[in-house]
């Protein structure tokens, strides 16, 4: 079993879709809020102290979806022409790099409040970050380019 750090429960109560992420774009709104569901059943299983084999399951479960979301906004991109699309590529690469080597950390040593502070970091504040100021922008000028 892996031991949950006491601070993990402050991150799960946190860890809630608001209307305010919302990018105006069903198809991509829809998809960030489960990833929000995906990053919270991740530290779920970490806080009900599951194997390191069940979270890494699950981890693997969230990098899938990830993916697939990130594969739908870079074909947006591309058939949009969007002028910052190599900047957003990147950032999506990384966060997926990011997750793959928590993975491996967690797989290895198991879970630490160093670790529990980088998931937090890297998965939460990187994903609010990036919706609502990468995404929104992007949201923006698709929306502009539909109208025209």
């Amino acid at each position: 079993m892996l031991p949950a750090p006491a601070f993990l429960g402050y991150y799960l109560g946190m860890l809630k879709w608001t209307d305010d992420l919302l990018v105006g774009i069903d198809s991509i709104d829809d998809q960030h809020k489960e990833l929000f569901d995906r990053i919270g059943k991740f530290y779920d299983s970490i806080d009900k102290g599951l194997t390191a084999d069940k979270v890494s399951e699950i981890m693997d479960y969230l990098a899938d979806y990830a993916n697939t979301h990130f594969t739908t906004e870079e074909s947006y991109m591309s058939q949009y022409g969007y002028p910052e699309y190599s900047y957003h590529k990147d950032q999506h690469h990384g966060f997926i790099s990011d997750l793959y080597a928590i993975q491996k950390r967690l797989n290895t040593y198991g879970f630490s409040n160093l670790l529990g502070a980088e998931l937090e970091g890297s998965l939460y504040h990187w994903l609010v970050d990036h919706v609502s100021k990468v995404d929104k922008k992007l949201a923006k000028y698709l929306k502009d380019k539909i109208k025209a």
